[in-house]
């Protein structure tokens, strides 16, 4: 997870994105480095159809980042309404390298999660 501080909304609650059962403070995210700080592997990653796994013009931030994960959160230009005031402000994206399978080059990086998330 990247460093940082708890940050406080004026009415004193901390402000948290919940990416995937992963919180992270809103502070460590907007100090979260960009995805021009990705390696070859996890900037080239793909869907299991082959196409990018997120689009580089958009404002993707990494949030952890490993030898075999990279999660990237990004701020919705336009919040989405979940319905029942469930209102996700985030979207999310998970890398990971693959070993071991026999329908893909070993090393190669796959995009294996998607999510929308709430910013609490």
């Amino acid at each position: 997870m990247v460093a940082g501080t708890e940050s406080a909304s004026p009415d004193g609650e901390t402000l948290e994105v919940d990416c995937g059962g992963r919180v992270f403070d809103f502070e460590q995210l907007v100090d979260a480095p960009s995805i021009e700080t990705l390696a070859e592997g996890p900037s080239n990653a793909v869907d299991d159809a082959g196409a990018p796994a997120f689009d580089p013009e958009q404002a993707w931030k990494v949030v952890f980042e490993s030898d075999e994960r990279v999660d990237l959160v990004r701020e919705l230009e336009t919040p989405f309404d979940n319905g029942q005031g469930d209102i996700r402000t985030h979207e999310s994206r998970t890398l990971e390298r693959i070993s071991g399978a026999n329908n893909v080059p070993g090393g190669t990086w796959l995009l294996t999660r998607v999510g929308r998330e709430h910013r609490g």
